[in-house]
């Protein structure tokens, strides 16, 4: 039996590489004879930089920036493609990972930070700058990270950026961003198509994650709203029409508008890139997993999607999670054979995560015990 192993990190718990590994070692414990292949994914959100850099031997390169509040840190971004490519996560300087729930505010957070990662990137004179949107505490529709290239905004003197700037923006000057990014191809991966205006959209939807009150939500998407008329007007594109151009607080609408960037599915980027197909020749499973399973799993999140490819070559595909949507029905999920939870009892999320590894070895040994049995 040729089993794919191909899960997405644990938030908190395991990269995706370490619990590739696990999964492989709970398989080894069983019975079951079979063949592994490791395939780490993502999809586009947190990790996404990890999984490229080390599947095609990149490189990190770290520098100083500053997080979504304006204070300092260093981060890393990556480079493939001998050099060629650039791989920059947003959630590596503008990302929630790093503030406390009680400093989370979207009217403040930028992605300023982000855009002085590309700036660093650009000396190097890299031909692509691949953007991955997943896991950012902002929503921000990307001003900061545009501001820090270069765009000169109007209507808006004071510091910091953030949210709260959207709805004073009369107009823009895209001269000295132009000249910046001139001959580089911008690429953005998204895990999530929500739109950016509406009841689905970046406010509505990601606002609340982010801290945002009902009252910051409908300032939100005012001043989204707004940027979206300045940048239609500017640019004669409108950013409110774009799939997945809510990712990432609108940073997938108007980084496209701005950046002429290409907007692409995480999952289905990191798939060619791997020549996933290749991969699935033969293969008579595949086992996927991550931390949740819920309704966003089947929007654009790489588990789902790897499954998804997998069906049309006729491999089952069978999900492990940390957690499951108390409301899961499998029929719903019609690309995933299976779906087991790892937890092995009652836990509070902290303990859940600092047993990741053991739950989810143990987990894949029962699964590699039960094909010994009954076969695929």
């Amino acid at each position: 039996m040729k089993i794919v192993i191909a899960p997405n990190a644990f938030k908190g718990g395991l990269d995706a590489f370490e619990a590739a590994e696990a999964i492989k070692i709970g398989l080894e414990k069983s019975q079951l004879q079979c063949e592994t292949i490791l395939l780490p994914i993502a999809d586009g959100g947190d990790g996404t930089m990890d999984v490229l850099v080390r599947h095609f031997g990149g490189e990190l390169v770290s520098c100083p920036t500053e997080d979504a509040l304006g204070r300092p840190m260093n981060a890393n971004f990556g480079l493939i493609d001998f050099g060629k490519t650039a791989i920059i996560e947003l959630a590596t300087a503008s990302g929630i990972r790093h503030l406390k729930a009680s400093a989370l505010n979207p009217m403040h957070a930028s992605t300023f930070g982000s855009g002085l990662l590309i700036r660093k990137a650009l000396e190097y004179n890299v031909n692509e700058v691949v953007i991955t949107l997943g896991g950012s505490a902002t929503v921000d529709g990307g001003i900061g990270l545009l501001s820090a290239l270069g765009l000169e905004i109007s209507g808006w003197e004071e510091a910091p950026l953030g949210g709260q700037v959207l709805e004073n923006i009369t107009s823009v000057d895209t001269d000295e961003l132009d000249k910046l990014v001139e001959g580089v191809k911008f690429t953005l991966l998204c895990d999530v198509d929500n739109c950016l205006l509406g009841d689905e959209g970046a406010a509505a939807v990601f606002g609340p994650q982010k801290g945002a009150t009902s009252n910051m939500v409908a300032e939100l998407e005012t001043g989204l709203s707004n940027f979206a008329e300045v940048t239609k007007s500017a640019k004669g594109i409108d950013p409110a029409q774009l799939k997945h151009g809510g990712a990432a607080g609108g940073c997938g609408a108007f980084l496209s508008a701005y950046l002429d960037a290409e907007i692409v599915d995480g999952s289905e980027y990191l798939f060619t890139k791997m020549k996933l197909d290749e991969h699935l020749l033969g293969a008579d499973l595949v086992i996927t997993a991550e931390g949740r399973i819920d309704e966003q799993t089947r929007h654009g999140k790489g588990p789902y999607a790897i499954a998804q490819n997998a069906k049309k070559k006729n491999v089952r595909t069978i999900a492990l999670a940390g957690q499951i949507d108390p409301g899961f029905d499998i029929s719903a999920y019609e690309a995933f054979s299976a779906v087991f939870p790892i937890g092995n009892g009652p836990a509070t999320l902290d303990e859940a995560i600092e047993l990741t590894l053991v739950n989810i070895t143990r987990t894949a040994t029962q699964i590699g015990q039960l094909l010994s049995i009954t076969g695929l």
